[in-house]
């Protein structure tokens, strides 16, 4: 915590914090399916949208969406394995009746959009009699619904259901079962006068589609199942938001059987019956349910009092503890008050003492009022002017409370803070493992722990954050989840990896350095005791030759130093900046080089506008000379040389260039090449510190250099940046020398 202020660490006392994390690995992606209950629709809109937006990977899955045809049963599907979720309608009830493990997750549709479609002439129910209705499986509802209207089933003909609206159009049923969002459409584009009965107008209001599994699936996988189910909310809440972008997903990815249109037509019948202005997405209550089992029992398809015990899935049970005591405690509350007037009402001759006992006491908690306001605005002022990252995650690991640094941080704003998972906010591969810490955590009694970890914007950018939590109890000692503290260090982060990286330079730069200058000394000491014994021997031919050997040897290693000590030396500030054309640059490099070109012969040309450059003169000559020379030397006398030395714009970048025709560079050699001591062919002179040098300027002021060549005698293209030394031309500056051709 030493890295936060003290601010910072007075709230982690003042909350009595606390949190763990311990070591945990990322869970594998298990690949899952869900059954649904119909075709291809947008009544299945959260589904898609939670595959196609990542949720369902977020969360470890890969899910397969399978539709069902007539004779698919979406709950024996399940029980068989062919899928681990499946959706249904209410009727799931009667399964569990019926002896079938299945378990609800949630509720999709908080109305049943079930309706029954009958053709003209059908009038009433009691005219379903005699007649063909066409159901779909899992409609225990609309037999319910006929059950109370007092309609013998018997004396109806139950068909399979066709999947359409033609079903009825053409003849092949009296009656069809259907959804409002579906066969309506059909009915009106091509006029067809029908009739409609719903089982609201008989007091049957069920739930609609539904998510559910299987006990053993809840059992063996409860980790999964809660994924998938609260991935699942977030595509339905996603969906209901970006309708029209979920229409063309299940255009493109799962079904062109419905147009744009009808889509459409169909979001804006189911999105009301979400109910998401009302109620979250996915909630059940338990008192709705038993009303559905009472209404079956009503009607004799389930025994009176069936019991819910295991068939409703229990994701966040709410702690309403506080509901209940504040309720017991408004009640004492009117109790008192109630006791106290009746009190004051048989006991008049107290009544002075009892208002001034009042008025005290009055004062008192006004007192209390104000000191707890005053202590709550502190804490208020402490979190938002904190540096760091403030906020409370209950024990369900979600954000309850967040200061202004923290929105200011990841890029959220309040609103879209509260409610998230913790987790979330982490870097994707890392977010299974901050789940189980997080659950080790809230189950452990450890102390405060500090810990680094990257963490993730809102518009996918990363940073490195230092997280410092603890434990955190309510007023009455209860443990209410933890209290956290980010830092953002992504600086302190970068100077590290940058070190790292200039180490690991030194090392290789002190490794190079020892080995190639080790082969002068190594030739230096050989002639040195050739030396000796061609003076003993008298033989001054050879004497001659040990002397030459040796000058050549210390000639190279006085080389090697220069181009070193010249290596080190870039970077470190010039006082004096110089102002000079590209072409300026270019032909004193020609000159510079003038012996080597009269020798080689060919044509060297220069192209390009005059771009102004500013810089310390002698390195930018460094840049063109070196590269030129590289060119010349790498010829391999198989041609006479044909180089262009230029410059153009690429992607808005000033890129120079020098292009030659010589033996080319090998792909593999490309990155090498700018190595200290590095050269292809040592028969081809210098020291290899040449390119070295030239990429060291060239990054000194910021740009880049890159060879391009396929290692055939098509030859090489050298290009590079200087976005330091462009951009910088001032005429006024006294402090600027103008570069002049021969000066």
């Amino acid at each position: 915590m030493s890295q936060f202020p003290p601010c910072c660490r007075y709230v982690i006392g003042l909350m009595s914090v606390w949190l763990t994390l311990s070591a945990g690995s990322a869970a594998a992606v298990e690949t899952v399916t869900l059954q649904l209950k119909w075709t291809h629709a947008f009544q299945f809109a959260g589904y898609y949208a939670a595959k196609e937006q990542g949720y369902y990977r977020e969360a470890g899955l890969e899910v397969n969406i399978q539709e069902a045809s007539p004779t698919t049963d979406p709950v024996r599907s399940v029980l068989d394995g062919e899928a681990e979720f499946g959706v249904g309608t209410s009727s799931l009830i009667l399964e569990r009746k019926a002896g079938k493990p299945v378990v609800v997750l949630a509720v999709v549709f908080q109305q049943s959009p079930y309706e029954i479609y009958a053709a003209p002439g059908i009038n009433h129910l009691e005219d379903l009699i005699g007649k063909r209705l066409m159901l779909e499986p899992q409609a225990d509802e609309l037999l319910a619904y006929l059950k109370k209207a007092g309609i013998p089933l018997d004396r109806i003909q139950i068909l399979p259901h066709s999947f359409d609206a033609d079903g009825l159009m053409q003849g092949k049923a009296d009656a069809i079962s259907g959804y409002i969002s579906n066969e309506p459409y059909y009915f009106k584009l091509a006029r067809y006068p029908y009739q409609t009965f719903s089982p609201r107008s008989a007091g049957i209001d069920f739930y609609g589609d539904n998510l559910f599994t299987t006990e053993q699936q809840l059992r063996d996988h409860p980790e999964r199942v809660r994924a998938f189910r609260a991935a699942t909310m977030r595509g339905w809440k996603y969906a209901k938001d970006h309708r029209d972008e979920v229409i063309e997903l299940i255009r493109a990815r799962y079904s062109q059987k419905h147009s744009h249109d009808y889509l459409r037509y169909e979001s804006d019948q189911m999105i009301p019956l979400l109910q998401p202005n009302l109620i979250e997405i996915g909630y059940m209550n338990p008192a709705r349910w038993r009303h559905i089992a009472d209404t079956y029992a009503v009607i004799g398809l389930l025994p009176a009092n069936y019991s819910l015990d295991g068939f409703i899935y229990n994701a966040d049970k709410p702690d309403l503890g506080w509901f209940y005591r504040s309720l017991a405690g408004a009640l004492l509350l009117i109790l008192s008050i109630s006791a106290v007037a009746l009190y004051i009402f048989r006991q008049n001759r107290q009544q002075m003492r009892i208002m001034e006992q009042n008025r005290v006491a009055g004062e008192a908690l006004e007192q209390a009022n104000k000191d707890l306001a005053e202590r709550e605005a502190l804490l208020k002022q402490i979190m938002d002017t904190s540096t760091a990252a403030i906020f409370l995650v209950d024990n369900g690991g979600r954000i309850t409370h967040a200061n202004q640094r923290m929105t200011m941080m990841f890029g959220w704003p309040v609103e879209g803070l509260l409610g998230r998972e913790y987790a979330e906010l982490v870097n994707p591969a890392e977010r299974d493992s901050v789940r189980q810490k997080t659950r080790e955590l809230l189950a452990s009694q450890a102390a405060s722990v500090d810990l680094e970890r990257r963490y993730r914007r809102a518009d996918g950018s990363e940073f490195w954050g230092h997280l410092a939590c603890d434990r955190f109890h309510d007023t009455n000692g209860r443990e209410y989840g933890i209290v956290a503290m980010i830092a953002d260090i992504s600086e302190r982060k970068q100077g590290e990896e940058n070190l790292n990286r200039k180490n690991a330079e030194i090392e290789q730069f002190i490794y190079t350095v020892s080995h190639d200058l080790r082969s002068p000394l190594v030739t230096i000491r050989t002639f040195l005791g050739y030396l000796g014994q061609d003076i003993a021997n008298g033989d001054n031919e050879h004497i001659a030759r040990d002397l030459e050997y040796l000058s050549a040897a210390a000639d190279r290693m006085e080389v090697q130093l220069n181009e070193l000590l010249d290596m080190s030396r870039i970077g470190q500030a010039v006082h004096t900046r110089e102002v000079a054309g590209f072409r300026e640059l270019a032909a004193h490099a020609l000159d510079a080089l003038a012996g080597q070109i009269n020798t080689a012969g060919g044509d060297i040309r220069v192209s390009g506008e005059d771009v102004p450059l500013c810089g310390d003169r002698r390195r930018l000559l460094q840049i063109w000379q070196n590269l030129l020379d590289n060119a010349l030397k790498y010829m391999g006398g198989h041609t006479a040389p044909d180089i262009l030395i230029g410059v153009e714009q690429q992607s808005g970048q000033t890129v120079f260039f020098i292009r030659d025709n010589g033996i080319g560079i090998a792909p593999e050699y490309h990155e090498k090449i700018f190595g200290i001591f590095e050269q292809l062919d040592r028969q081809a002179g210098g020291v290899g510190m040449g390119l070295a040098l030239v990429k060291r300027i060239v990054e000194s002021y910021g740009g880049w250099i890159r060879v391009e060549s396929d290692g055939t005698a098509t030859g090489s293209c050298f290009r590079f940046t200087l976005p330091g030394a462009l951009n910088t031309v001032d005429s006024k500056t006294d402090d600027m020398k103008r570069i002049s051709h021969g000066s």
